[in-house]
């Protein structure tokens, strides 16, 4: 490893391999399962200072290192989760499916809260969950007793979300902001980088927590 590559000691660091070969895949590092995947997506972005495509289990360690020189275009404007409005709060929100509404999806995920990596004191200034979460998302985080177990749940349920529909399977996690209703039900945000299509959608979560793993389905409307 030459030592001034970044991309490679990144690898090394998440992986905890010595010597990883450029025809490498990420899944034979063991970076297959969708977190693994949108760590190191979250890390490079914060060195990369853009936005990246989704990156997939079976892209080499050289196909990697081109996409990160390709150059991305910066995101479309007002790109990221609107904060929620001051007044009113669920109005804004996606509201319930009306009863003649028939399921276009349905998007299930179970991740173990190991997964993600130790919570930090200020969690803004890690780069995975700065790139995984929006802000409104870490500041609820820290009013619960294991903002990890909480994060992990919020994770859960934007993947689901992703496996629902086919247009919300690359948005970026940034673009997906779960929230809660005053009974504390989550309900699903599409910021402005997601299709206008997807944001006529109507989402119903479910978020639930075992020992060490958490979970969540998500019906598309």
């Amino acid at each position: 490893m030459k030592p001034d590559d970044s991309l490679l000691a990144l690898l090394a660091r998440m992986t905890r391999r010595a010597h990883i070969a450029e025809d490498t895949s990420l899944s034979a590092l063991g970076l297959s399962r969708s977190f693994g995947l949108s760590a190191l997506r979250a890390q490079l972005e914060a060195t990369q200072g853009r936005r990246l495509g989704a990156l997939t289990p079976q892209m080499t360690v050289a196909q990697l290192r081109a996409l990160l020189a390709q150059g991305n275009p910066p995101p479309p404007a007002g790109a990221g989760v609107e904060p929620p409005a001051a007044a009113s709060a669920v109005e804004d929100e996606q509201p319930a499916a009306p009863q003649a509404a028939l399921p276009l999806g349905l998007g299930m995920d179970i991740q173990d809260w190991a997964s993600l990596p130790t919570a930090p004191h200020d969690l803004r200034a890690d780069p995975t969950y700065a790139g995984l979460f929006t802000p409104a998302e870490l500041a609820g985080s820290v009013l619960k007793p294991d903002p990890r177990r909480h994060l992990c749940g919020l994770f859960c349920a934007k993947e689901a979300a992703k496996k629902a529909h086919a247009m919300l399977l690359n948005l970026h996690p940034l673009d997906l902001e779960v929230r809660h209703d005053d009974a504390g039900r989550p309900l699903l945000h599409l910021g402005a980088g997601a299709p206008a299509a997807a944001r006529k959608l109507r989402f119903l979560l479910a978020i639930t927590h075992g020992s060490g793993f958490s979970a969540a389905t998500c019906v598309v409307f």
